[in-house]
């Protein structure tokens, strides 16, 4: 009678955790394929970019050093975990949970890339200035199949994005774990190990992608002298602006707005796209730190309204604005931005005037 209970009991428990079987084999699966992708991006890293710039020599060593960081580590220790995820996918429990917390401990080494990606971003930027060469080879890579015609800077950052998706991954395979699943325990104690790490790394990671952002602007660019990426410069928003030009014509200039800088420039074309979703390339005609940048309001005359001017250190511009409530909104927006401003960093050639 007694052996009759329990085996009741155990039919009945097995039938609860069957209710979750096929959402949490599903949660499994793309815990493991994304790892498979994850693991392939980090090997065509070394045998697409480092290598190839190693053996050719096409930087010095040093500065590949920077710009790779230890992404070989990395790769080793997700090629392992890719390898214990893959032998636990086939026993029937899947105690993925038990394979993250055993690889929780290696993930530190994610500290020392996420500390690095200023200076590797800096140093591919300051070598694609140097080195045509350099460009050359990252345009034909760009272009290659093999790379996903991808380029590297969407590569580099893939480390920065990965520990997040872990904590969200683990979190939906715990949701649908029976708590009397052998697993559930791991998996709650992987959870705390990772979130941990995560915490670091997701502040982190919005500086990591606001800089791939203004990478990808400064690639955009043309006659700038200075490296837009810094740790902490924020974009915030763009438009075009009216100015008064010489023999008092109207002409139209574009501006950038970071939380610490503005860019004004001039393109090709007479149509105004964001640079955010455009190839097209701009040409800078002036830059400096928006503490160097004065506003006056400009009293109304005969033949102007709506003005004010905007005074650089080494460049001036009077901007006419269309009414009264657009002039309005865009000095709202400007000094409430420059009021946050950070000091600005001494840097030799930051600032500059290109015409």
């Amino acid at each position: 009678m007694g052996n009759s209970s329990g085996k009741k009991k155990k039919n009945r428990i097995l039938e609860e955790w069957e209710k979750d079987t096929p959402k949490r084999i599903e949660i499994g699966d793309e815990i493991l394929s994304t790892e498979k992708t994850y693991v392939e991006s980090l090997a065509l890293i070394l045998e697409q970019f480092h290598d190839p710039m190693k053996n050719q020599k096409i930087l010095k060593s040093s500065t590949i050093k920077t710009i790779f960081c230890n992404i070989s580590t990395i790769l080793d220790v997700h090629t392992n975990f890719l390898g214990q995820l893959e032998k636990a996918c086939e026993v029937e429990s899947r105690e993925l949970g038990l394979v993250l917390m055993k690889q929780a401990p290696h993930l530190k080494h994610y500290t020392t890339y996420i500390n690095n990606y200023n200076d590797a971003i800096t140093a591919l930027i300051n070598s694609q200035n140097k080195k045509s060469s350099f460009n050359e080879f990252l345009a034909e890579k760009m272009n290659s199949e093999e790379c996903n015609h991808l380029p590297l800077n969407a590569y580099l950052i893939m480390p920065v994005q990965r520990i997040p998706r872990y904590v969200l991954l683990f979190q939906d395979l715990l949701k649908h774990t029976d708590e009397r699943h052998p697993d559930y325990n791991n998996c709650l104690t992987a959870l705390d190990d990772i979130k941990e790490i995560a915490d670091f790394v997701n502040e982190e990671k919005r500086l990591a992608e606001a800089m791939q952002d203004i990478y990808e602007l400064q690639c955009s660019l043309s006659n700038l002298n200075t490296n837009l990426v810094e740790r902490g410069r924020l974009y915030n928003s763009e438009g075009d602006l009216n100015v008064l030009g010489k023999k008092k014509a109207m002409k139209e200039i574009h501006y950038i707005l970071f939380n610490d800088y503005i860019i004004f420039c001039v393109a090709a074309g007479s149509s105004s796209i964001s640079l955010f979703n455009s190839n097209k390339k701009w040409k800078v005609i002036y830059h400096c730190y928006l503490l160097d940048l004065e506003c006056n309001d400009l009293k109304d005359r005969h033949d102007r309204t709506n003005a004010i001017e905007l005074e650089g250190k080494k460049k001036s511009y009077t901007v006419i604005f269309d009414s009264e409530e657009e002039k309005t909104s865009w000095l709202d927006e400007y000094f409430q931005i420059r009021a946050r401003a950070p000091s600005k960093k001494k840097k030799k050639g930051l600032v500059g005037s290109i015409l």
